[in-house]
């Protein structure tokens, strides 16, 4: 429903319109679909319209209280509205839920370091690259932390380790 968010494949307000369409398609079939008001719930904080976000994400939970991206991109949208606590209370949820999460380890990450909790930042990705060693968006997190930290040669480490995820040819 929100691919535009994680690839440049099709335009983001076209992903925007279908995402909007399949999900009301869902709910004309199923009102109770919690799939559906997540997914309405996070077009409408793409496109500033809190409240109706914040509702419909809440109703999603109130559905399915075990649905992660849902407490995900609420505390994404609470985030944004510069609710760090409260994004973050909603993402530590979201972790909870789904542990194996890269997207939800890399948003807690940026949230702890925003909050200057770097070392619970550079934990929260380092459990990510465990198993995702190329995951860029950790690895950006856990290099800048390092800088944060004073952690030169590590972060070094961290950068070359970036690069070569970005542009694995480059070193060849």
């Amino acid at each position: 429903s929100v691919s535009g968010n994680y690839s440049k494949r099709m335009p983001v307000t076209e992903t925007l319109v279908r995402a909007t369409d399949f999900a009301e398609q869902t709910l004309a079939l199923d009102p109770s679909s919690a799939d559906a008001d997540a997914a309405l719930g996070e077009v409408a904080g793409v496109e500033y319209r809190r409240h109706t976000a914040a509702s419909l994400l809440t109703r999603a939970i109130a559905l399915r209280p075990s649905f992660a991206t849902a407490y995900q991109w609420r505390g994404n949208q609470l985030m944004g509205n510069g609710d760090l606590v409260g994004g973050l209370a909603e993402l530590e949820h979201a972790s909870a839920l789904d542990p194996r999460s890269w997207v939800v380890a890399e948003t807690r990450a940026f949230l702890l370091q925003t909050l200057g909790r770097y070392a619970d930042s550079k934990a929260a990705c380092q459990r990510t690259l465990e198993v995702a060693p190329t995951y860029v968006a950790c690895l950006e997190i856990v290099a800048m932390t390092d800088l944060q930290l004073g952690e030169g040669d590590d972060a070094r480490s961290m950068f070359a380790r970036l690069a070569a995820a970005r542009n694995p040819s480059a070193g060849a």
